[in-house]
Order: C-alpha cells, then sequence, then structure tokens
C-alpha cells in the first residue's frame, strides 16, 4: 500500500494513516488471492482508495471497478472486518483485525454467481474456502459453475417451493456425485433440474453434439467438415463400402 505523494495537506493524522495501512495491508493480502491486484494506494489527502490493476500503468477508483470485481472486495473485506469484531469486540475502535487464517465463524451468502463471470464464480469459491479455512459458508445459487470449485466434502441441497407442499429440503450430494460432473451434467441433475439442454431455435439438421469442452466441439467441427471434402474428392465408393 503507498499513500499518495504530496502529502503536505493531508487531512488524516500520521497515526491514524498508520493504522488504516495495517488494516489495508492485511485486506491487500486476501485481495490478492483472488483478483488481479498489484496494489491499494491509500489517497490519505482525499481519503480514496485506488485499486490498481496487473495492465494499468493508473490507479481506478473503487466505484470505477466491475460490479463483480466489486461485490468480492467488499465481501472479503465485510467478512474480515465483522469476523474479527466478533472476536476482539474493541477491534474497530482500535483498529485491528485478524488474518483470514485464524477467523472463525459462520458466513451466508445468497445467490453468490451473481455480477460474476463464470471464471470467478468457480474460482470465488475456491479461494474463500482457502483463505478462511475455520468460517463454515452457507451459499445458494442458481449456477453450477460455483460447485465446480466447492470443496469434496461439500453438502449440496435442492430446496423447491410448492403450493402443495409449502418449502421442502433435499440432501443430494449423498446420491450424486457432484464433484464428477461437469456443468451440463450438473444442470440436468436434480440438483438444478433443467433436463432440457437443447436449444429452442438450434437447426435440427445438423448433428446435436454432446463433447467435454469448447476444444472438443471445434475439433469436432472441423473433423466433420474435412471428412465431408475427402468423401465429396475420393473415387471410394461409401455407399457400397455401408452395404458391405
Amino acid at each position: 500500500i503507498d499513500s499518495a505523494e504530496n502529502n503536505e495537506e493531508q487531512t488524516i493524522d500520521e497515526v491514524q494513516l498508520t493504522k488504516d495501512k495495517n488494516i489495508f495491508q492485511t485486506l491487500l493480502t486476501a485481495f490478492q488471492k483472488i483478483l488481479p491486484i498489484q496494489r491499494i494506494f491509500l489517497h490519505s489527502e482525499k481519503v480514496l482508495v485506488l485499486y490498481q490493476e496487473q495492465d494499468e500503468n493508473e490507479g481506478v477508483l473503487f466505484s470505477q471497478l466491475s460490479a463483480g470485481y466489486r461485490n468480492l472486495l467488499s465481501l472479503i473485506a465485510d467478512i474480515i472486518v465483522r469476523l474479527s469484531h466478533q472476536e476482539m469486540p474493541d477491534s474497530i475502535d482500535n483498529y485491528l483485525i485478524k488474518s483470514p487464517e485464524e477467523l472463525m465463524g459462520i458466513v451466508i451468502i445468497d445467490e453468490f454467481e451473481n455480477h460474476l463471470h463464470a471464471k470467478f464464480q468457480r474460482k470465488s469459491v475456491e479461494v474463500l474456502t482457502t483463505l478462511f479455512p475455520k468460517v463454515q459458508f452457507i451459499v445458494s445459487t442458481h449456477s453450477p459453475i460455483p460447485l465446480l470449485g466447492a470443496p469434496k466434502e461439500s453438502v449440496i441441497l435442492h430446496v423447491e417451493r410448492t403450493k402443495e407442499e409449502g418449502i421442502t429440503v433435499e440432501r443430494l450430494d449423498d446420491i450424486i456425485s457432484f464433484k464428477d460432473l461437469l456443468p451440463n451434467a450438473l444442470l440436468s441433475s436434480p440438483i438444478f433440474g433443467l433436463y432440457n439442454l437443447i436449444p429452442s431455435d438450434r437447426d435440427s439438421t445438423k448433428m446435436l453434439g454432446n463433447p467435454n469442452s469448447y476444444e472438443e466441439t471445434v475439433f469436432e467441427e472441423i473433423l466433420t467438415e474435412k471428412l465431408r471434402k475427402f468423401r465429396e474428392e475420393s473415387d471410394f465408393d461409401f455407399e457400397n463400402f455401408k452395404k458391405q
């Protein structure tokens, strides 16, 4: 963390600034484990925090970050400060916070995937469970991607609400090995119940692929096209060969 240059007219005294720096150093260490941030500038004159990302020469204001980045940074900071205050009631007044690895508690997050790119939906789960090893997370999601980063000992609950039965909860991790499934399989499993994954406006004359990755999809398309050209240009009697 670097304080801004030209600090002659600071509105924060040096003691306060030092305490702020200690807090931000702990937060920065946590932030860097989940987002591509190199440094945080504490602008003491205006009490602003500028985040500098990897490919940017100048910092950007917190308000200029994407909604996903802002949510993640706020979430991590909120967990650290709240749990520190819970274990040390005078921590806020004394500007004391504990390292994430020492914190204990239960954190509930609703709709975890909101505003997050798919790669951060997965990475965020991995980082949060590693960053806060003594914290139990209870998370709701409508996306299969966070499950790709979930620890193998995670408990998966399917919550459903109907007029007839009200709210029902079913545990599924003991009957579905979610760590062995890719997103398509997770979506079509009882966890999410999206049993029809075929695009509604797809060209029915084309074969529907079911590869494990986009790279496989591209490979299949290239291979199919090469085989088509080979068949058109070859003198080989494919029809007669099929009959045999």
